[in-house]
C-alpha cells in the first residue's frame, strides 16, 4: 500500500521558508489546495505531498482551475456611516 504524506501549515511554511500565517492566507486565497480536518476555526488543516511538489514546482498563481478568489461585498453594517456616542 502506497503510503501518502501529508504536512501541517507550518512543516509548509518551514519548507518554503515562508511563515505559517502566510500558508494559510495563500489557502485562503486559492492558491494552496488543502485540506481541513473538522470544522471550526481551529480544525487542523493538511497540504498533501502532491501539492507541495507542484508548489516547489513553481505553480502558486492559482490551485487549479476552481481556485478563484471571491471578492464578497462588505456587510451592511461595514457601508453605513457610525453614527458619533452621546448623539
Amino acid at each position: 500500500m502506497d503510503e501518502k504524506k501529508v504536512y501541517t501549515c507550518e512543516e509548509v511554511a518551514k519548507i518554503l521558508k515562508i511563515s505559517p500565517l502566510t500558508v494559510r492566507k495563500m489557502i485562503k486565497n486559492g492558491q494552496i489546495n488543502a485540506i481541513k480536518l473538522g470544522i471550526g476555526t481551529k480544525a487542523p488543516i493538511r497540504i498533501s505531498e502532491r501539492e507541495l511538489d507542484r508548489i516547489l514546482a513553481g505553480g502558486l498563481e492559482t490551485a487549479g482551475p476552481d481556485a478563484k478568489q471571491v471578492e464578497k461585498p462588505l456587510p451592511e453594517a461595514a457601508t453605513k456611516p457610525k453614527k458619533p456616542k452621546g448623539s
